[in-house]
C-alpha cells in the first residue's frame, strides 16, 4: 500500500488506530504476562504447599487453568477480530476518502467547465446584446428613412393629384373653349349663310351623295320663290345635285311659286299623299338632312302626281 497517497486525515486516523492498538496490545501483553506470572507462581506455590493434596484438587486447578487460558485465548481472538475490523474500517475509510477525492476532483473539473461555459454564455450574451442594439439602431434608421420616403411619396402624390386636378380643369376649360369656338364657328357660318346667297359646298355635296347612296330614286321637281334670284340659283344647285344622283327631274329649271310662309332653312318638301309618300321621299329628305338643311313637309304646288316629290325653295326666315 502506498501511504504517500493518503490524505492527512487518513494518516492521522491510521496513526491513532495504531497507537490504540499498540496500547491495547501492550496492556494485554502485560495482563497475560501478569496472569502467567501469577498463575505460574500460584501453581508453583500450591504445588509446593500441597504436595499431598489429592489428585482431584490438581485436576480442578488444571481445569481452572485451562478455562482461564481458554478465556485468555478467546479474549485474544476477540481483540484480533476487533483489530481486523478496525483495519477493515480503516481501509473502507481510505477508500471513501479516495472516492471523495476523486469526486472532489470531478466536481472541480465540472465547476471549471461550468465556469468556462458561463463565461462563454456571458460573452455570447454580450455579443448578442450588441448585435441586437445594432439591429435596433438599423431598424430605427430604416423606420425613419421609410417615414421620410412615405412623406415624400405623399407629397408627390398630393402634387400629382393637384396636377391631375389642374389638368382636368384645363382640359375642361379647353373643351369649353372648343365648344365655344365650334358654336361661334357654327353661328358665324349660319350668319354668313343668312347674310349671303346659299351655296352647296363640296363637302355638302359629298355628304348628300354618301347619305343617299343605294337608296331608291324617282321623279322630283324643284320650285323656287316667285321672282327671287337667290332662291332660283339655290334651287338650280339642288336640281343639279339630284340629277347627279340619278333622280328623274321633271323640269330642267326651278319653276316659280308663291307662298306667305317661310321655313327657317328656306327649304321644304312635299308630295301628293303625305301620309303615304313615294319611296324616294325619304331619300331626298335624308340627303338634305345630311347637308344640314332642315326640311319640313308641305303640300304640292306645281305637281299633282302621286309619285312626284316637290322641293320648294323660299327665302330664309
Amino acid at each position: 500500500m502506498d501511504v504517500h497517497s493518503w490524505s492527512d486525515y487518513a494518516l492521522n486516523l491510521a496513526n491513532s488506530a495504531g497507537n490504540i492498538i499498540g496500547v491495547i496490545a501492550a496492556a494485554l501483553l502485560l495482563i497475560a504476562i501478569a496472569l502467567i506470572y501469577f498463575t505460574g507462581s500460584e501453581l508453583t506455590k500450591r504445588a509446593k504447599g500441597k504436595l499431598v493434596a489429592p489428585r482431584q484438587d490438581q485436576a480442578k486447578a488444571l481445569r481452572q487453568s485451562q478455562v482461564e487460558l481458554a478465556t485468555a485465548r478467546r479474549s485474544e481472538e476477540t481483540k484480533a477480530a476487533r483489530l481486523e475490523k478496525v483495519e477493515t474500517e480503516l481501509a473502507a475509510a481510505r477508500k471513501s476518502d479516495q472516492a471523495k477525492s476523486v469526486r472532489l476532483s470531478q466536481i472541480e473539473t465540472e465547476l471549471t467547465a461550468a465556469k468556462r461555459s458561463q463565461e462563454s454564455m456571458t460573452s455570447r450574451l454580450s455579443k448578442t446584446e450588441t448585435e441586437l442594439a445594432a439591429a435596433r439602431r438599423a431598424t430605427d434608421e430604416q423606420t425613419l428613412l421609410l417615414s421620410q420616403v412615405q412623406a415624400k411619396l405623399a407629397a408627390a402624390r398630393k402634387s400629382e393629384e393637384e396636377k391631375t386636378s389642374r389638368l382636368s380643369q384645363v382640359e375642361a376649360e379647353l373643351a369649353t373653349a372648343r365648344r365655344s369656338a365650334d358654336e361661334a364657328g357654327t353661328l358665324a357660318k349660319q350668319l354668313k349663310q343668312k347674310q349671303g346667297p346659299r351655296k352647296i359646298t363640296p363637302e355638302q355635296r359629298t355628304e348628300f351623295l354618301d347619305a343617299v347612296r343605294g337608296m331608291p330614286t324617282g321623279k322630283v321637281i324643284v320650285s323656287a320663290f316667285f321672282d327671287n334670284e337667290e332662291t332660283h340659283e339655290f334651287g338650280a344647285e339642288i336640281l343639279n345635285l339630284l340629277k347627279e344622283d340619278g333622280f328623274e327631274v321633271i323640269q330642267r329649271d326651278p319653276v316659280n311659286f308663291f307662298t306667305t310662309s317661310r321655313p327657317s332653312s328656306g327649304v321644304r318638301i312635299g308630295c301628293e299623299n303625305i301620309s303615304a309618300p313615294p319611296p324616294h321621299f325619304a331619300t331626298v329628305r335624308q340627303g338634305l338632312k345630311a347637308m344640314g338643311v332642315d326640311t319640313p313637309t308641305t303640300t304640292l304646288i306645281n305637281a299633282r302626281e302621286e309619285d312626284v316629290v316637290e322641293i320648294q325653295v323660299t327665302p330664309r326666315e
